[in-house]
């Protein structure tokens, strides 16, 4: 853009990358990506105070919605598969708000064996967040039902949502695993 990156323009671009590309995990990220990220630390960007301020600032609220959805996470497809259901009755149980629920549906990524996470969010008109790791292709599963994304994360919407559609979404993402 002609503009000389700022350390508040850095902070802002930094956190981007950092956050869409799952702290660097994800398969897109190229050398430009870290070219960028080192333009940004140039600049001014303290990488651990900025992790530290994005990723380590959860709300008690949050915290007892993780506890919940975890526990009631279910395992498919041999534990390869994780499903989660998210409602407003747990988030109210939690004492937990919609802004509470960014990137919890990764959480189950970080079990070794899970390889795809299905999560349902049953107050919110059949919509279904779908999220992978590796070569786990869910894009093509969401676009199936008429939804889109891409290879690693998408999203569908049921219509008509309830326990027979959801039966086949997850047999959808089990033939990808």
């Amino acid at each position: 853009l002609g503009v000389a990156i700022t350390p508040e323009i850095a902070v802002h671009i930094y956190v981007g990358i950092v956050t869409d590309t799952g702290s660097f995990r994800h398969g897109s990220i190229s050398a430009r990506t870290f070219e960028i990220a080192r333009r940004c630390v140039e600049a001014g960007v303290d990488p651990a105070a900025t992790a530290r301020q994005v990723f380590d600032s959860n709300s008690i609220g949050k915290l007892r919605l993780i506890g919940s959805l975890l526990d009631s996470m279910e395992l498919e497809a041999g534990g390869r598969i994780a499903v989660l259901r998210m409602s407003q009755q747990l988030l109210d149980s939690a004492g937990a708000s919609l802004d509470d629920t960014e990137g919890l549906i990764n959480m189950p990524l970080t079990a070794g064996h899970v390889q795809a996470v299905i999560m349902f969010k049953t107050d919110d008109g059949g919509r279904v967040s779908l999220r992978s790791k590796g070569a786990i292709d869910v894009r093509s599963v969401g676009v199936k039902y008429g939804g889109g994304g891409h290879k690693n994360a998408a999203g569908l919407t049921l219509d008509p949502a309830g326990p027979e559609a959801e039966r086949r979404v997850i047999e959808e993402v089990a033939a990808a695993v």
